[in-house]
């Protein structure tokens, strides 16, 4: 017999059964606690907050009808480093680190129509005036899912014998304020192509630590079907992006007030 199960045997009824209810509290507190965390977050386990967030910004949210889940600056004013818990509506994409997956059960593939992640840097590409815009995952813990990048096109152009035309990879601003409250505004406006943008301005514009949305350039059947791929991808089979988003409570109005 086990060490444990003779020591409760020799234990009197009534200590056993007072065993038995403690065992059976302990049990029904941590299932309470997974519950309400996984009717919070849609998780049993609490994701990682990142940096502190300001009274400020959860106020900004909650009036919009959303939690932020996650933060990566340090004294963000603007909410350019935060992500929602879960989605800020039926019709924006779950606010997830990574690509978001989609399946085609039809063509049998699977591709990334959209990702999150935190900017690290931009990298040139050798020959072309096109460049790779590099973000990170911060909460992963595997290598396969650490990095995130995408090709940001300077120019239109057609690749190969496919349909879609590449055209300069767009600037989008997230405005913040939209959520289950309040989708009397707009939720993302168009700031400008990427080309178009001076290396300084851009600089003021995504910084390192800034969450960004990257959203690909989807393929038709055809081109699907042929490629084995939802999305268009260069030679390195990084994803084109169509465009990029920053975030900031008050949208395209607060950006170019930081531009001024």
């Amino acid at each position: 017999m086990h060490t444990s199960s003779f020591m409760l045997c020799l234990m009197p009824v009534s200590s056993r059964f007072s065993a038995k209810r403690i065992f059976w509290v302990i049990g029904l507190v941590v299932l309470a606690i997974l519950v309400y965390q996984y009717s919070r977050t849609g998780s049993l386990f609490p994701k990682p907050q990142g940096q502190l967030v300001s009274q400020s910004l959860s106020e900004k949210a909650s009036k919009a009808g959303y939690k932020i889940a996650y933060s990566s600056i340090s004294n963000d004013t603007t909410g350019r480093g935060i992500i929602a818990e879960g989605k800020r509506s039926e019709e924006l994409f779950p606010e997830n680190f990574w690509w978001k997956v989609e399946t085609n059960s039809t063509l049998n593939l699977t591709d990334f129509p959209t990702g999150f992640g935190v900017f690290k840097e931009w990298k040139q590409i050798d020959g072309s005036n096109d460049f790779y815009i590099i973000l990170s995952n911060p909460i992963s813990k595997s290598t396969e899912d650490k990095k995130l990048e995408a090709r940001i096109s300077t120019s239109t152009a057609k690749i190969g014998t496919y349909s879609a035309t590449i055209k300069p990879t767009l600037l989008l601003v997230d405005n913040l304020d939209y959520g289950y409250k309040n989708k009397q505004v707009n939720p993302s406006s168009q700031f400008n192509p990427l080309v178009s943008i001076d290396k300084k301005t851009l600089d003021k514009i995504i910084k390192p630590g800034d969450i960004i949305q990257v959203f690909t350039i989807p393929l038709n059947e055809k081109d699907a079907k042929a490629s084995k791929r939802l999305i268009l991808t260069d030679e390195n089979h990084t994803p084109y992006a169509f465009s990029i988003v920053v975030r900031r409570f008050g949208g395209l109005e607060e950006l170019k007030k930081e531009l001024k």
